[in-house]
């Protein structure tokens, strides 16, 4: 049996908002300035090792994060998918159509529980599907739009067996 690289598998459309993403956290944001180059390559790092949703809680609010007035932040352990959603971040299950968590009028920032098995969409900027490349990210960092986000079993990018 092989092991899934990561909790979720992410698709983005490019654009102009940082994703951070490790293999249980990621991070959205709105862009940093060049200066913050060795501080955006520190908190990846510190994405990539996080373990736990207090983890998540004490790394925003170390680095300030809790302070931007847009942010989201989402955390896979074993009871399912986490997320964190302040300002213009909004998650929608593509399944349902339905806001599964938004941060608009948040004073501090919607946290939800959002289960196991999930298929969501995270908007950030309108974006044309039809006219945007949708492109794979699993652990690393790049500049977004939209990201689709699943945690479906059946679709995670998978590390190859030994045998493979």
């Amino acid at each position: 049996m092989t092991l899934p690289m990561a909790a979720w598998r992410v698709t983005y459309t490019p654009g102009n908002w940082l994703v951070l993403s490790g293999p249980t956290m990621f991070v959205v944001m709105l862009p940093a300035p060049a200066r913050a180059s060795k501080l955006i390559n520190d908190l990846w790092s510190d994405i990539v090792a996080a373990e736990s949703v207090d983890g998540l809680l004490k790394l925003v609010g170390e680095v300030g994060l809790d302070a931007m007035p847009d942010f989201g932040a989402f955390f896979w352990d074993n009871n399912g998918l986490h997320g964190l959603s302040r300002g213009r971040v909004r998650v929608v299950d593509t399944d349902t159509g339905e806001v599964a968590l938004e941060g608009t009028g948040s004073v501090l920032w919607d946290e939800q529980s959002l289960g196991g098995t999930r298929h969501l969409r995270i908007d950030l900027e309108p974006v044309d599907d039809n006219e945007v490349l949708q492109l794979p990210l699993v652990v690393g960092a790049d500049s977004v739009s939209a990201v689709y986000l699943t945690t479906d079993p059946e679709t995670l990018v998978r590390f190859p067996s030994y045998e493979q």
